[in-house]
This record gives structure tokens, sequence and C-alpha cells, in this order.
């Protein structure tokens, strides 16, 4: 027996049709047992003639099976894959796990057309399958599975020559990944090792298979089939069950459980530990009517500078250049520009500003986060830079923001006229209010 390398993919083939079934480890595992069970006849098996492959190895009758268990599959010369947790920000942001793209080699054959079309339209693959079958010792079958879904063909590249095939290498990416390594009894059916992790990049989050200890505890063999069956733990999970699991297993030293039992995830705290703060400093704001001059001045003290060299303040929840009554509403806590363009200091009203009643609620100082937030959607004030919503028709002008500075992000508010907008009414109205050029 050879060891082989198969990769399947679905081409012109509907993987969510009722009847269909994905050819996973899983769902061919009784296919393994049934067809490569040791038999009488074998050795009658491999006496039959076949047309021998010049590009490959003669084939004794497990390889024979194996050839019909992967019909249809791709043979694969060589692949190498790579998976790493990508720390972009270098501490200044959250590393994000990264699924590299899987890099295998193999000879042209009547897919390459497909794969090649695959590559250049983009298209998303349902599902890919990469299987790695080793030389099978007393029965016992090695396999590796990398179980991929949301896939795309990245790149087909092609070297041939006269003397030989052209070898094509293929790149694929992927959004969830299964590995697997499983060794099989093909005499009695038995997984004598099933190890598994799974990681969803769409959700940054995964699962993996307990290895059984053999520390000679007590859970030992509790341990032994809970591998055996395949169950999959989440590490990360805050869910009580799965907490006591681990426990239980002796997976973690030590695990606190919630203090009640109605306390849902996003309740949890988080602790910040490697990431640049923003800090602030506490402004005195007398009672009263509170203006931007009257802000600009409690500023100058606090930080010693002098008034003439505070330039602009921006909102420094939303990036908004504070300019007007409206904006300063929804501010309590600002980014200053110097005349130098330095941005200084980042500041807040005082908490006994914060807990001062303000008469009608006029500064929005003490509003809870919804209210905030209803009076940036009334501004036209979006995150995300989407046009309003149907609720704001009736606004005789709708805002907008321009972002004027990468870093930070700050913007100013334009005044575009209500009814229908289009590129060239946004363009106008930005160089209105930067006071430059239209063209």
């Amino acid at each position: 027996m050879q060891d082989v390398i198969r990769l399947w993919i679905p081409n012109d083939t509907d993987v969510n049709a009722p009847n269909y079934q994905i050819p996973t480890f899983e769902n061919q595992k009784d296919l393994f047992v049934t067809m490569l069970a040791p038999s009488e006849n074998e050795e009658e098996e491999e006496e039959e003639e076949e047309t021998p492959d010049p590009y490959s190895q003669p084939k004794d009758a497990v390889d024979k099976k194996i050839d019909k268990l992967t019909f249809d599959w791709i043979d694969i010369m060589s692949y190498s894959h790579n998976v790493a947790n990508d720390d972009a920000g270098r501490g200044r942001e959250k590393s994000k796990a990264h699924i590299g793209e899987i890099s295998l080699s193999k000879f042209i054959c009547d897919r390459s057309p497909s794969l090649n079309y695959m590559t250049l339209r983009r298209e998303i693959i349902p599902c890919v399958i990469l299987r790695s079958i080793g030389e099978m010792n007393n029965n016992v079958l090695p396999i590796i599975e990398y179980e991929m879904h949301y896939c795309n063909m990245e790149n087909v590249s092609i070297s041939g020559g006269t003397g030989g095939k052209p070898v094509e290498t293929l790149s694929i990416s992927c959004k969830t990944l299964t590995i697997k390594n499983i060794q099989l009894n093909i005499a009695t059916g038995e997984l004598l090792c099933c190890q598994v992790c799974k990681w969803d990049t769409l959700k940054d989050s995964g699962s993996k298979t307990i290895r059984p200890t053999l520390n000679g505890t007590s859970k030992k063999s509790s341990l032994l089939d809970l591998a055996k069956k395949s169950l999959m733990v989440n590490l990360d999970s805050h869910d009580p069950s799965m907490i006591k699991l681990l426990k239980d297993l002796g997976i973690v030293s030590e695990y606190h459980m919630p203090k009640s039992d109605d306390t849902s995830e996003e309740e949890f705290y988080k602790v910040m530990t490697n990431k640049e703060l923003s800090l602030f400093q506490l402004i005195d704001v007398p009672s009263g009517g509170i203006t931007i001059d009257i802000i600009k001045k409690s500023i100058s003290e606090k930080l010693n500078i002098p008034l003439e060299s505070i330039k602009n303040l921006y909102n420094s929840t939303n990036g908004i250049l504070v300019d007007s009554p409206k904006i300063l509403k929804i501010s309590n806590s600002f980014i200053v520009q110097t005349t130098d363009d330095l941005f200084v200091a980042m500041l807040a009203p005082s908490e006994n500003d914060l807990e001062q009643p303000q008469t009608g609620n006029q500064h929005g100082f003490n509003q809870p986060k919804k209210a905030i937030d209803k009076k940036l959607k009334n501004l036209g004030i979006v995150s995300d830079c989407k046009l309003p919503k149907s609720d704001l028709k009736g606004e005789k002008d709708v805002l907008f923001k321009v972002m004027i500075n990468k870093d930070p992000k700050l913007f100013q508010l334009i005044d575009a006229p209500s009814g229908e907008l289009n590129v060239d009414i946004i363009k106008k109205s930005i160089s209105e209010k930067l006071n430059i050029p239209l063209e």
C-alpha cells in the first residue's frame, strides 16, 4: 500500500441538494471499514491485471479500494499549511487568529480549466476536503483530514516543459477549518485515535477534542472514553455546564464560576492588559449654560496653556468637530487640537458636573447612552456613513461626516440639501465646508 493524498472539490455539483452527502471521514467511516476489511480473496484481487500508469507505482488491493473510496478526487503530490495568531497592533489591538492558505502541488488534469475559472471568478466554494492516508500497519489506517468551509481558490500556477507532465500549484483559503488526526482499525471499526480541532474565523472561536491523559489519575478512563467519542470542548466558553465539565475533567486547574445563575456572557467585566490606553483628565465646568468657549477656557486652565493655542475641539467618541451647540450637547469628552496641529489631550467634564441635573436635559452630559445614540441618529451621524434612514426624511438638511484626519479619526459635519443626493452634491458641500476648490 502507498501513502496517498487526495483533494475533493465540488465542481458543477450542488452540495446542498437534499440527498447529497459531503464525503467527510465521518460520512465515509463505515465505507472505509466495509471496503478495507481483510478478505479471503485479497490475493486473487491483487493478481488482476490493470493498464499501468507510467507516472505512478503499481497498486495493491488496498490501493485500488482506496481509489474507489476517493473516486473523482484529485491526486496531490505535496501540501503545506499554517495557522498563526496575528498581532497587527503590537499589543495595541486584539490579536486575531489567522488561518493560512493551504498550498497544494499536483499534476495538470481535466479539472485544471475549472480550477482556473474558479480562481478568476472569485468563486466561493462551499466545502473542500484534503485527505492524507498513510500506510496501513496491523489493520490500523492513519488518516489526516482537513475539512474547509467557505473557501476561495486564491491562486493557480502551472509549471511545464518537455519530458514530463506539467505541475500545477493551488492556493486555497477558508473561513472555517477542521483538522482531524485519525487512526482507524479497519478489522473492528474501532477509532483508536480521533483528535479534532475546529476554528471559525467568522466567530473568532473554536473547539477541540480532549486528549486522554496517562498520568495514572482516577480520571484516566473517563477521559479516554470521552476522547474516543470525539467530544468537542470550547476552552473559552462561559457556559456554566461547559465550565463544570472542564473542572470535573481536570482540564483547567481553576475556573471561577459566575457569581449568579442569571449572569449572561455580556455581563462579564473586561480587564485591559496590553492595550495602549486612552487617558482622560477631568475639567471643572461651571453650572449653568455651557458653551464651546467655556469648555475651551476650562481646558486651558487645566492644561495651563494659552487659550489662543486651542484650535479645535473634537468629540472623542465619534470624532466630530465640536463647532456648534447641537454637537456640544452630545459631547462629554473631547480631543484637543492645538494651533500647531498637535492632539495634546483627551478631557472630560468633572464628576460633579456629570451628576448635576441640567435644565431640560440641555447639555446631554448625564444622558444615558440610548438617548445620545438617538440624538446621533436624529443628527444623521452614523458610524458606517450610510445614508439616513426613512425617519429623517422630514429634516430640512441632512448631516454627514467627512474624515479630515486619519489618526485620530476626526470629522466635520457638512450640510447636504434634502431630496435626492448624488456624488456631485456631496462634493460641492465638502468644498464649501473645507473652503477648497471643487476641482
